[in-house]
C-alpha cells in the first residue's frame, strides 16, 4: 500500500446502486448476485485505468481512492464512464432494468489506517463528504455530485467530455458542520 506520510490531496469516489433495496426486492439472488458481479468488475477497471483503486467495497457500495498528479481529473472522467456504462449497457446485458448510480467525489486529505490491524483504509472529512454526496444523489435524482475542492481543483484541465457542473449553493450534509457549494456533473 501507500505509506502514510504521503499528504497530498487525494480524490476520493463513492458509487452506490441507489434503486438496491427495490432491486432486492423484485429479483432473485442470482440476478442480483450477476448484477453485482457485472457493475464491480467493470467499475474496477475503469478506476484503476484511471490510476485508481479500490478502496473498499460494502453491500452494493464501493469507496475507490485517486492519487498522484492528477487525482480529480482522473475521478471525474471514472465518474462520467461508470454513469454512461450503467445508462448504456446494463439494460441488454443483464436481466434487471434500469440500474441507477449515486456517485458522489471529494477531494482533501487523508490518513491511512488500519482499523484494529484489519483492513487498511483511508479516512478523513473528504471520505465521509463523498460519502454524504452519493447518498444526496437519491433526493436531487442524479447521478454525480461532486464538492468544491474537486470541482475547483488545479489538477482538473476541463470536465469529461459531453459533461457540464450545475451549482448547488449551501447545502448541509449530514455530520458535516459547515455548508457546502457542491455541484451535478450531468451530460
Amino acid at each position: 500500500g501507500h505509506p502514510c506520510e504521503d499528504r497530498g490531496p487525494v480524490t476520493v469516489l463513492f458509487r452506490d446502486v441507489r434503486n438496491f433495496t427495490l432491486l432486492l426486492d423484485n429479483y432473485g439472488e442470482d440476478d442480483i448476485t450477476e448484477m453485482l458481479d457485472h457493475l464491480f468488475a467493470q467499475v474496477h477497471d475503469i478506476v484503476t485505468e484511471h490510476d485508481g483503486e479500490i478502496d473498499k467495497i460494502v453491500g452494493d457500495g464501493l469507496m475507490a481512492v485517486f492519487r498522484g498528479e492528477t487525482p480529480s481529473q482522473n475521478a471525474l472522467e471514472t465518474a462520467a464512464q461508470i454513469h454512461h456504462q450503467t445508462t448504456t449497457e446494463v439494460e441488454s446485458e443483464l436481466p434487471i432494468g434500469t440500474i441507477n448510480v449515486g456517485i458522489g467525489i471529494a477531494t482533501g486529505v487523508v490518513n491511512e489506517t488500519a482499523i484494529a490491524g484489519m483492513d487498511s483504509t483511508a479516512i478523513g472529512q473528504c471520505v465521509n463528504i463523498a460519502a454524504r454526496l452519493a447518498e444526496l444523489c437519491k433526493g436531487y435524482d442524479v447521478s454525480i455530485l461532486v464538492d468544491d475542492e474537486t470541482y475547483h481543483s488545479g489538477s482538473i484541465s476541463q470536465l469529461p467530455a459531453g459533461y457540464i457542473g450545475r451549482r448547488i449553493p449551501d447545502q448541509n450534509l449530514r455530520g458535516i458542520h459547515q455548508s457546502l457549494d457542491i455541484y451535478h456533473l450531468c451530460n
